[in-house]
């Protein structure tokens, strides 16, 4: 922290900013432990109820033993993790010589709450709650009827973010729940909740992957040959011609670099299920291979997340979310970044 921190100062000159970016380090940190231990939390109350519904008692016993034991690891690690962060923080400022106290405005705000409200009022309490034995146990045992220990994970996390709030966060970008028409309401017709038979994988993903067909076709207008070509197997990617004038759409063996990268992408079992090409890259819509994160990765107001290779420097070539749109009624989709 203190490398980049000299870093930010030294190349702005703005002491504010190397404070902030102290502050971001610190809930970032906090966050990812809650995140981590909630879901072991989480996962092994499941397990105790689902052993709990057999009539399993040696095993309730088992799981009851590995909860408790988490239980007290996570408060106490929770205990030591803010220590470190608030101690690291003030060694950061301290060797910087960045004096908090006389930041103004919105700095000053964040620093108020960073040392106080977040961190001994309001904060560190409701993280506690949300992966504290009882009201785990509560929150599933109101469907203690369902064998938890057969939900998959995404569900088990589905049902803990009902319950704190999250069910309708989608990321970065915010979104207007008092709108009716949302999409978040939207996306229901796509992504219905049913219960899928198939024992490969890989057609689960391709389920997945079209109805994110479906969804970016009635969004941008999509061409519907994409998807009635994907289901046959067939990819496609959307291009610009006529010096950037028209969108047009062609199958991914159109460019003899195309096939390559979508083969060597997919490797890791991921599934891509359409393609655009933008500058001198290929940007590659994709199923993932952990069903937790399939929710992540669809369009979400204009950004999706995407596979960008680069041909210019292939090393720079990544996963990140990306802007796309319709190219009037082409029924190509275009990147804008």
């Amino acid at each position: 922290m203190y490398n980049a921190c000299t870093k930010i100062i030294d190349n702005t000159g703005n002491e504010e900013i190397a404070l902030m970016f102290l502050l971001s380090v610190q809930y970032i940190s906090l966050f990812l432990f809650w995140l981590n231990a909630s879901e072991k939390m989480w996962k092994l109350c499941a397990e105790v109820i689902d052993a709990e519904n057999e009539h399993n008692a040696k095993l309730k016993m088992k799981k009851q033993n590995e909860l408790d034991k988490k239980s007290v690891e996570v408060f106490k690690e929770i205990e030591l993790v803010n220590a470190r962060n608030i101690f690291s923080f003030s060694m950061a400022c301290n060797s910087l010589k960045i004096n908090p106290h006389k930041s103004e405005g919105v700095l000053a705000n964040q620093f108020d709450v960073f040392t106080s409200k977040w961190f001994e009022d309001d904060f560190l309490p409701l993280l506690c709650a949300t992966y504290s034995r009882p009201f785990v146990m509560k929150t599933l045992k109101k469907t203690e009827d369902v064998k938890q220990s057969k939900m998959s994970i995404s569900e088990i996390m589905k049902k803990r973010n009902e319950f704190i709030g999250w069910d309708d966060w989608l990321g970065e970008d915010s979104i207007n729940s008092d709108s009716p028409t949302d999409e978040c309401y939207q996306k229901s017709k796509y992504y219905v909740d049913v219960e899928l038979s198939y024992s490969d994988f890989k057609a689960k993903q391709k389920h997945e992957a079209i109805c994110r067909i479906d969804e970016l076709t009635d969004k941008f207008n999509l061409n519907p040959n994409i998807k009635k070509y994907f289901k046959k197997g067939k990819l496609y990617y959307s291009y610009l011609t006529a010096g950037g004038m028209m969108g047009s759409i062609d199958t991914i063996g159109y460019d003899d670099r195309f096939p390559a990268v979508v083969k060597d992408f997919e490797k890791s079992g991921r599934i891509v299920y359409h393609c655009i090409e933008f500058k001198n890259t290929l940007t590659c819509l994709f199923v993932g291979q952990l069903e937790d994160g399939w929710k992540s990765e669809r369009i979400n107001g204009e950004r999706i997340l995407a596979y960008v290779y680069d041909f210019s420097n292939p090393e720079l070539s990544k996963i990140y979310y990306v802007t796309v749109n319709s190219f009037g009624q082409s029924g190509a989709l275009i990147r804008y970044s």
